[in-house]
Protein backbone atom coordinates (compact mmCIF):
# COMPACT_ATOMS: atom_id res chain seq x y z
CA UNK A 1 0.00 0.00 0.00
CA UNK A 2 2.70 2.47 0.91
CA UNK A 3 4.77 1.62 -2.35
CA UNK A 4 1.86 2.35 -3.94
CA UNK A 5 0.97 5.33 -2.76
CA UNK A 6 4.60 6.85 -3.22
CA UNK A 7 4.09 5.64 -6.64
CA UNK A 8 1.13 7.78 -6.97
CA UNK A 9 2.82 10.68 -5.39
CA UNK A 10 6.02 10.42 -7.94
CA UNK A 11 3.67 10.66 -10.87
CA UNK A 12 1.81 13.34 -9.70
CA UNK A 13 4.68 15.29 -8.97
CA UNK A 14 6.13 14.02 -12.52
CA UNK A 15 3.35 15.60 -13.97
CA UNK A 16 3.35 18.87 -11.83
CA UNK A 17 6.78 19.59 -13.38
CA UNK A 18 5.67 19.34 -16.91
CA UNK A 19 2.49 21.02 -16.59
CA UNK A 20 3.46 24.03 -14.68
CA UNK A 21 6.42 25.73 -16.86
CA UNK A 22 3.89 25.21 -20.08
CA UNK A 23 1.25 27.61 -17.83
CA UNK A 24 3.98 29.95 -16.83
CA UNK A 25 4.94 29.91 -21.24
CA UNK A 26 1.56 30.67 -21.74
CA UNK A 27 0.99 33.66 -19.46
CA UNK A 28 4.23 34.82 -20.37
CA UNK A 29 3.21 34.97 -23.82
CA UNK A 30 -0.25 36.79 -22.79
CA UNK A 31 1.83 39.77 -21.65
CA UNK A 32 3.08 42.43 -24.15
CA UNK A 33 6.30 42.55 -24.99
CA UNK A 34 6.78 46.07 -25.44
CA UNK A 35 4.73 48.12 -24.03
CA UNK A 36 4.41 52.14 -25.11
CA UNK A 37 6.55 54.14 -22.88
CA UNK A 38 5.13 56.94 -20.85
CA UNK A 39 5.11 60.39 -22.50
CA UNK A 40 7.60 62.63 -22.58
CA UNK A 41 5.39 65.61 -22.87
CA UNK A 42 1.93 66.17 -22.85
CA UNK A 43 -0.50 68.86 -24.25
CA UNK A 44 -3.25 70.02 -22.32
CA UNK A 45 -6.08 71.55 -25.33
CA UNK A 46 -8.78 74.11 -24.26
CA UNK A 47 -12.08 72.66 -22.30
CA UNK A 48 -14.67 71.49 -25.17
CA UNK A 49 -18.02 72.84 -24.35
CA UNK A 50 -20.71 70.98 -26.54
CA UNK A 51 -23.07 74.01 -28.06
CA UNK A 52 -26.93 74.35 -28.17
CA UNK A 53 -28.61 72.05 -30.73
CA UNK A 54 -31.38 74.92 -30.99
CA UNK A 55 -32.40 78.35 -30.42
CA UNK A 56 -34.71 77.51 -27.61
CA UNK A 57 -33.99 79.74 -24.45
CA UNK A 58 -33.35 77.08 -21.97
CA UNK A 59 -30.69 75.55 -24.45
CA UNK A 60 -29.05 79.02 -24.82
CA UNK A 61 -29.06 79.48 -21.25
CA UNK A 62 -27.56 75.63 -21.13
CA UNK A 63 -24.84 76.49 -23.91
CA UNK A 64 -23.90 79.79 -21.39
CA UNK A 65 -23.48 77.70 -18.46
CA UNK A 66 -21.34 75.34 -20.22
CA UNK A 67 -19.18 78.00 -22.18
CA UNK A 68 -18.77 79.62 -18.32
CA UNK A 69 -17.92 76.13 -17.27
CA UNK A 70 -15.18 75.11 -20.26
CA UNK A 71 -13.37 78.79 -19.57
CA UNK A 72 -13.27 77.81 -15.47
CA UNK A 73 -11.77 74.63 -15.67
CA UNK A 74 -9.05 76.10 -18.50
CA UNK A 75 -8.12 78.39 -15.44
CA UNK A 76 -7.81 75.47 -13.00
CA UNK A 77 -5.91 73.25 -15.17
CA UNK A 78 -3.73 76.15 -15.66
CA UNK A 79 -3.05 76.63 -11.93
CA UNK A 80 -2.76 72.85 -11.42
CA UNK A 81 -0.40 71.61 -14.27
CA UNK A 82 1.15 75.05 -15.16
CA UNK A 83 3.85 74.41 -13.06
CA UNK A 84 4.57 70.85 -14.28
CA UNK A 85 7.77 70.48 -16.82
CA UNK A 86 6.35 67.75 -18.61
CA UNK A 87 2.96 69.83 -19.64
CA UNK A 88 2.79 72.30 -22.94
CA UNK A 89 -0.55 74.37 -22.17
CA UNK A 90 -2.44 75.14 -26.05
CA UNK A 91 -4.35 78.18 -25.50
CA UNK A 92 -7.46 78.76 -27.42
CA UNK A 93 -6.57 81.20 -30.04
CA UNK A 94 -3.23 78.42 -30.96
CA UNK A 95 -6.48 75.38 -31.50
CA UNK A 96 -9.03 77.86 -33.00
CA UNK A 97 -6.46 78.30 -35.77
CA UNK A 98 -5.33 74.84 -35.91
CA UNK A 99 -8.64 73.63 -36.32
CA UNK A 100 -9.60 75.67 -39.18
CA UNK A 101 -5.94 74.38 -41.15
CA UNK A 102 -6.24 70.98 -40.52
CA UNK A 103 -8.47 68.15 -42.10
CA UNK A 104 -9.32 64.33 -40.45
CA UNK A 105 -11.24 65.52 -37.46
CA UNK A 106 -10.25 65.43 -33.68
CA UNK A 107 -7.70 62.45 -34.12
CA UNK A 108 -6.17 64.78 -37.06
CA UNK A 109 -5.94 67.90 -35.33
CA UNK A 110 -4.42 65.66 -32.32
CA UNK A 111 -1.71 64.47 -34.37
CA UNK A 112 -0.61 67.65 -35.62
CA UNK A 113 -0.48 69.51 -32.73
CA UNK A 114 1.36 66.69 -31.54
CA UNK A 115 3.83 66.92 -33.85
CA UNK A 116 3.82 70.82 -34.10
CA UNK A 117 4.50 70.96 -29.84
CA UNK A 118 7.03 67.44 -29.82
CA UNK A 119 4.39 66.17 -27.06
CA UNK A 120 3.52 62.45 -27.81
CA UNK A 121 0.14 62.52 -25.59
CA UNK A 122 -2.61 65.12 -25.17
CA UNK A 123 -5.34 65.76 -22.92
CA UNK A 124 -8.73 67.23 -23.55
CA UNK A 125 -11.59 68.08 -21.73
CA UNK A 126 -15.36 67.93 -22.61
CA UNK A 127 -18.22 69.92 -19.83
CA UNK A 128 -20.81 68.45 -19.69
CA UNK A 129 -22.68 69.95 -16.82
CA UNK A 130 -22.18 73.54 -15.48
CA UNK A 131 -24.84 74.81 -13.19
CA UNK A 132 -24.53 76.94 -10.60
CA UNK A 133 -26.03 76.29 -6.73
CA UNK A 134 -29.29 78.67 -6.19
CA UNK A 135 -28.92 79.43 -2.66
CA UNK A 136 -25.83 80.73 -0.29
CA UNK A 137 -23.86 78.48 2.23
CA UNK A 138 -26.71 77.58 4.75
CA UNK A 139 -29.05 76.84 2.44
CA UNK A 140 -30.52 76.28 -1.36
CA UNK A 141 -33.38 76.24 -3.23
CA UNK A 142 -31.09 73.57 -5.61
CA UNK A 143 -27.37 72.81 -5.09
CA UNK A 144 -24.57 73.19 -7.15
CA UNK A 145 -24.34 70.32 -10.08
CA UNK A 146 -21.16 69.51 -12.61
CA UNK A 147 -19.89 66.89 -14.89
CA UNK A 148 -17.25 66.73 -17.32
CA UNK A 149 -14.84 64.19 -18.51
CA UNK A 150 -10.81 63.81 -19.32
CA UNK A 151 -9.19 62.04 -21.78
CA UNK A 152 -5.55 61.54 -22.03
CA UNK A 153 -4.63 60.06 -25.89
CA UNK A 154 -1.77 59.20 -27.76
CA UNK A 155 -0.86 61.82 -30.28
CA UNK A 156 0.79 59.51 -32.65
CA UNK A 157 -1.97 56.54 -32.51
CA UNK A 158 -5.14 58.08 -31.16
CA UNK A 159 -5.14 55.30 -28.69
CA UNK A 160 -6.47 56.23 -25.10
CA UNK A 161 -4.22 56.48 -22.38
CA UNK A 162 -6.26 57.41 -19.73
CA UNK A 163 -9.77 58.21 -18.64
CA UNK A 164 -12.12 60.23 -15.86
CA UNK A 165 -15.47 61.59 -15.97
CA UNK A 166 -16.72 63.42 -12.67
CA UNK A 167 -20.59 63.67 -12.17
CA UNK A 168 -21.93 65.25 -8.90
CA UNK A 169 -25.15 67.27 -7.84
CA UNK A 170 -23.86 68.30 -3.82
CA UNK A 171 -26.33 66.29 -1.51
CA UNK A 172 -27.22 66.94 1.70
CA UNK A 173 -26.71 64.49 5.19
CA UNK A 174 -29.91 64.02 5.62
CA UNK A 175 -30.49 62.77 2.03
CA UNK A 176 -27.46 60.60 1.81
CA UNK A 177 -25.54 59.66 4.67
CA UNK A 178 -22.58 58.49 2.59
CA UNK A 179 -21.76 62.02 2.07
CA UNK A 180 -21.37 62.88 5.49
CA UNK A 181 -17.20 62.51 5.68
CA UNK A 182 -17.50 64.77 2.29
CA UNK A 183 -19.85 67.51 3.60
CA UNK A 184 -17.32 67.67 6.84
CA UNK A 185 -14.57 68.37 4.32
CA UNK A 186 -16.70 71.05 2.94
CA UNK A 187 -17.55 72.42 6.27
CA UNK A 188 -20.84 71.28 5.84
CA UNK A 189 -21.68 74.45 3.68
CA UNK A 190 -23.51 74.19 0.35
CA UNK A 191 -20.63 75.16 -1.76
CA UNK A 192 -20.53 77.32 -4.86
CA UNK A 193 -20.23 74.97 -9.23
CA UNK A 194 -17.11 76.56 -9.06
CA UNK A 195 -15.85 74.90 -5.46
CA UNK A 196 -17.45 71.69 -6.75
CA UNK A 197 -15.72 71.87 -9.92
CA UNK A 198 -12.12 72.18 -8.75
CA UNK A 199 -12.53 69.38 -5.99
CA UNK A 200 -13.62 67.47 -9.18
CA UNK A 201 -10.50 68.88 -11.21
CA UNK A 202 -7.80 68.02 -8.16
CA UNK A 203 -9.36 64.68 -7.53
CA UNK A 204 -9.17 63.07 -11.30
CA UNK A 205 -5.35 64.87 -11.55
CA UNK A 206 -4.75 63.19 -8.49
CA UNK A 207 -5.73 59.81 -9.81
CA UNK A 208 -3.81 59.67 -13.48
CA UNK A 209 -0.80 58.43 -13.61
CA UNK A 210 0.93 60.65 -16.39
CA UNK A 211 0.25 63.76 -14.46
Amino acid sequence: MVIKMNRYLTAVILLMFFILPSCSAKIAQNQPENEAPPPECILVLPTFAPAAESSRAANHQKAGELQSGARFIDSVLGEELGSNQAVKMVNKSQYDASLAEIKGGRFGLLRSLGKSFDCQAALYTTVIRFRQRDGGNYGVNSPASAAFEMKLVDTASGRLLWAGTFNETQQSVLSNLFSLKKAGERGFKWITVEELVRQGIRKKLAGCPYL
